[in-house]
Order: structure tokens, then C-alpha cells, then sequence
């Protein structure tokens, strides 16, 4: 509970916590670290996948036109 001065009971900074969704945000982004690097052949199939499918989205756009 904070304190009027703006700090929480021990000292801490109101400023310096961080929300729970950023907290949360951190934690997903340090798991897709690990993954990332535990997977790097799944990484490349899932990158391979993507720019083949932007490389279709373009050829049928140039079609159209």
C-alpha cells in the first residue's frame, strides 16, 4: 500500500514498480528468448513460411492490378 510520500512501505519508489502487465511482458519475452534459441530450426521454418506467404500476398496483388 503506498505511502503518501510516494513510496511503498520499505522504500521502494512508486515510480520505480512496474505493472503486472509488464511484468508479464518481460516474462513472455524472456520464454521466446529461450524457445528461440532451444528451436532455431523451427525458427527458420516458421521465417521461411511467412516470406513465402508475403512473396504470394505480392505476386497476387501484382495480378490484380
Amino acid at each position: 500500500m503506498p505511502l503518501s510520500s510516494g513510496y511503498y512501505k520499505g522504500g521502494i519508489s512508486i515510480a520505480e514498480t512496474k505493472t503486472i502487465q509488464e511484468l508479464a511482458r518481460e516474462a513472455q519475452r524472456e520464454y521466446q528468448r529461450q524457445w528461440r534459441r532451444k528451436n532455431p530450426d523451427k525458427v527458420r521454418e516458421m521465417n521461411r513460411r511467412y516470406w513465402e506467404k508475403k512473396a504470394w500476398e505480392k505476386a497476387k496483388e501484382g495480378v490484380k492490378r
